[in-house]
């Protein structure tokens, strides 16, 4: 007869399932500085591990598509990074991005004179 194995892990990111998880030498330290921190921002991680900023938005981007981190904020100054499923996280006040006419995307002209005509 055949069987199978379960293991629980009390804490899977370690930086050797980490490593197996194909993640670079710079996340790995940037989910070790969370698990401490409990948290990290573009900035910190672009001092931690020397990097630019897109290059340190890559890297955190990835982390979150593979439900390591989560991301509080859309973006800019306020946005942190946390542990996926932290307890009493905040989420951070949603923000939608501007386009260069003060309108948010997705919407119109039309629709804003709409709004100015009818409060």
């Amino acid at each position: 007869m055949g069987g199978f194995s379960v293991y629980f892990y009390k804490d899977i990111y370690t930086e050797e399932n980490l490593t197996k998880m194909g993640l670079s030498e710079r996340q790995i330290k940037a989910v070790m500085y969370v698990k401490e921190k409990e948290k990290i921002t573009n900035k910190k991680y672009q001092e931690l591990n020397m990097v630019s900023k897109r290059t340190a938005t890559r890297d955190l981007e990835d982390l979150v598509k593979r439900n390591i981190i989560e991301q509080i904020g859309i973006t800019g100054k306020g946005t942190e990074y946390v542990p996926r499923g932290a307890k009493g996280v905040r989420k951070g006040p949603e923000r939608r991005q501007t386009t260069h006419k003060g309108l948010a995307k997705g919407s119109n002209d039309q629709s804003r004179q709409k709004l100015l005509l009818n409060p």
